[in-house]
Formats: C-alpha cells, structure tokens, sequence
C-alpha cells in the first residue's frame, strides 16, 4: 500500500508535469534579474506558453494599466510597459492558472486562495526596496508562497482523507505533517526547486514558518511580515508583529504601525484594481 507521502510525492509530479508555466516564470525572473538580458528575450521566453501569452496580452490591454492604444503583441506590451510590468503580468497570470480549483482539504475558494497569493505578493513587493531586495524576487515569492496547498490537496483528495483533514482541530501544519508527512511548505520549496526557482528563493519558502532570527535572509523575513499581515486584505488595522525580530526589520526600515497600515492600504487599491481588470 503506497504511502501518504507517497501520494505528494506523485502530486508534485503531475503538478509539474501538467503546467509548464511555472517553468516560464522562473526563466523570466532570471532574465529580470541579469541586467544584461533584453525584452526580446522576455518576449521568447513568453511565446513558449500560447495560453499564457494571451493572458498576458489580454490584461496589458485592461483598464488597470490605462493604455490607450490597443495592445496586439508581446512585444508591443514590453516596450510601452515595461520588462518588469510584463514580467508581473506573467506571474499574476500563473497564479491565476495554478490556482484554478477549490482546495477542498483547507476549505478555501480558487478567488480566495488567489487574491491571498496577489495579497502576499503585493505586499512582499512594497516591503522589497527598504531590505534590498529585488522586488521581481519578492513579488514571486509572496505569490507562490503557499502553492504546495495544491499537492497537499490533491494526495489527500487520492488517498480519501480529505474531511478528516479540514475537521482536524490542530494547527494547519500538525495536520500536514499527520496526514502526509510534509508540510505545505516544504511540498512549496519542492515545487519550486522542480521548476528551477533560485536556491535562495526556494529555501526562502521552506522556512516562511520557521522561528524568526536576526540571522534570516531578509527575503525570508519579508515573507514572514507578509504572511502575518495578510488580516490586512479585508481592511482591518494590522499591528506591527510582535517578534522583536521581525519589528526591528520593519522600524528600521522606517515603518511603524501608521505607516504599515498605509502600505497594506494601498496593497487593497491595487488588488482591487487588479480584481476588476480581471473581470472585466
């Protein structure tokens, strides 16, 4: 009889095997960051996936980024938005891929789950410049952080434990690791080394739980600011995080609670903004 872990194992694979979209991102954000690689390239990149090059096209031409002339091509859309407006384009289209049905062992909504990711995202991507860090990195992150969710789902969904998992009254990860073995974030940084994710950008989201030190990589803290401000998506007030650690990334940074507040503010704008372009 096959294991649970067994059955994750076997998700992470037909993940990767069943969408190649996630491989164009990781292959657009190597070229974000050389400084040396050219649209032209980002265009190539793109084109592999048809799917995906219509998405892309489709939201450069909705009213969340204004254009007036009609936008017919990926190169037209580089060139009169920019390498990093394209690139953000093409993560928030694979999120919108990947996250296509109901996550049935968490009880969540593919828009919920969605939104949460461009929430994280959003946020990781504010938080970026003042910790130095590239804010295409940090966009991604914050959108796939919680993507081993789908592999996670789909094993319990194999081995028919998906009610006793959502009944379940302990703590999300205690429930992973009893059901399958792993935890999503592990199954996450899995995924992403399959899909050819930077080493830093992987081990980032194996430890997003782990216990905060002076010592983390900023991107991993950043993602675990991110994390605790997602109660800051439907408009409630966020105090700034408790861990001394992770405050002190924030203050000196030169954000206290006001200013925290105005940034998750204008997050929700943006999410908004994005929802209904999306819609439309």
């Amino acid at each position: 009889m096959r294991s649970r872990k067994f059955e994750v194992l076997e998700a992470v694979s037909r993940i990767e095997r069943f969408d190649a979209s996630p491989v164009v991102l990781s292959k657009a954000l190597r070229l974000l960051r050389d400084p040396n690689s050219e649209g032209s390239a980002l265009v190539e990149t793109i084109q592999a996936d048809p799917a995906l090059t219509a998405g892309v096209i489709n939201l450069a031409n909705s009213a969340y980024y204004g254009v007036s002339a009609r936008i017919a091509t990926l190169e037209e859309a580089v060139r009169l938005l920019g390498f990093r407006e394209v690139y953000q384009m093409v993560s928030v289209s694979v999120a919108q891929r990947l996250f296509n049905s109901p996550l049935r062992s968490y009880g969540t909504t593919p828009q919920a789950d969605w939104e949460t990711s461009v929430f994280c995202a959003l946020v990781m991507q504010r938080l970026a410049p003042g910790h130095g860090l590239d804010d295409g990195e940090a966009y991604t992150i914050g959108l796939l952080h919680a993507i081993g969710r789908l592999a996670i789902d789909q094993a319990l969904g194999e081995t028919g434990d998906i009610d006793a998992f959502r009944t379940d009254p302990s703590p999300w990860e205690q429930r992973e690791v009893r059901y399958v073995g792993l935890t999503s974030t592990e199954v996450s940084a899995m995924l992403l080394e399959r899909w050819r994710f930077p080493e830093r950008t992987c081990e980032a989201l194996r430890r997003q739980t782990s216990p905060p030190s002076d010592r983390d990589d900023p991107l991993q803290a950043c993602l675990q600011i991110a994390r605790l401000c997602a109660a800051g998506m439907t408009g409630e007030s966020v105090e700034l995080p408790t861990h001394p650690c992770l405050q002190a990334r924030l203050l000196g940074t030169g954000l206290d609670g006001a200013g925290l507040n105005a940034l998750l503010a204008s997050c929700r704008q943006r999410l908004d903004a994005l929802r209904q372009a999306l819609s439309a």
